[in-house]
């Protein structure tokens, strides 16, 4: 009898996009944006997932590095984050080379620009939405499944180098995305915990119920799981083996768990489990 597998933290990848081609023409551009990457991050640490951050993908080499990157890190899930305007062949190329998930972060570090003080490098530091468009017609036409969050960046304060007001913690905007945010995360653990995990199968369905009958194969490829057929003097093996103390244990943690029903007083039949 193997053990339980126990519960592993999901290991998510980030990285943010932008346009090598910038940076010496936009003096602040690249760090500012670096410090947005930092700060999605450190918000995705909170989340009790393994965070790993590529930081800024700018060109199509360093795009395929990030990919052989999440790769080596065997990640459950990539967080694109849309920082500024990329061309979408620098982006490709990460999900060709890896195949996790991957969820395009439309984050937007103000609600509105302020356009009376804005320059052209001000403005590139907040148009990440222009470049999801081309992300999308370009996964869709690469064979790369895709999802994406819409939203604020969700910033505590405004940055000393920006002209907008960035402080967007508290609006709806921000509070939804990366309510999507948390959620992608979770499944991303659903997924960590199910790979590699093994479940016993014991007996058949009641003839005819054909909604419920199982297809191990399907069910391997898509969790990463395996299915053990059991029979029951694979079962008595194993209970004559438990202790005491393991029992109580066990009725314990399923106490914790369920919520456990008593006598029906209606359904004579309907009986408080023993």
């Amino acid at each position: 009898m193997i053990s339980s597998k126990k519960n592993e933290k999901p290991r998510i990848g980030l990285y943010s996009i932008g346009l090598k081609a910038y940076w010496a023409q936009f003096e602040g551009l690249k760090p500012r944006l670096e410090e947005y990457n930092r700060f999605i991050a450190s918000r995705l640490e909170k989340t009790n997932a393994e965070v790993y951050n590529f930081g800024l993908v700018d060109e199509d080499s360093v795009a395929r590095k990030a990919g052989e990157w999440f790769n080596e890190k065997n990640v459950d899930l990539i967080f694109c984050h849309c920082a500024t305007y990329a061309t979408s062949a620098a982006v490709v190329p990460v999900h060709k080379y890896c195949a996790a998930p991957a969820v395009v972060l439309n984050l937007q570090p103000a609600l509105r620009v302020n356009y009376d003080a804005t320059t052209t490098g001000e403005w590139l530091a907040h148009c990440g939405a222009c470049v999801a468009i081309e992300l999308a017609n370009a996964f869709e036409r690469s064979g790369i499944p895709y999802y994406a969050v819409n939203g604020l960046l969700g910033l505590d304060a405004t940055p000393a180098c920006s002209v907008a007001d960035e402080k967007t913690a508290s609006r709806p905007e921000a509070i939804a995305a990366w309510k999507e945010i948390g959620e992608w995360v979770n499944a991303a653990r659903v997924k960590r915990v199910l790979k590699g995990a093994r479940f016993g199968v014991l007996g058949n369905n009641y003839s005819g119920m054909l909604d419920m009958y199982g297809d191990f194969t399907a069910f391997e490829s898509a969790t990463g799981s395996h299915v053990e057929i059991f029979e029951m003097c694979d079962l008595q093996k194993c209970l004559d083996e438990v202790t005491v103390k393991e029992i109580d244990v066990k009725l314990k943690e399923i106490g914790e768990m369920f919520v456990i029903s008593g006598d029906s007083p209606a359904d004579p039949l309907a009986k408080s489990p023993t």
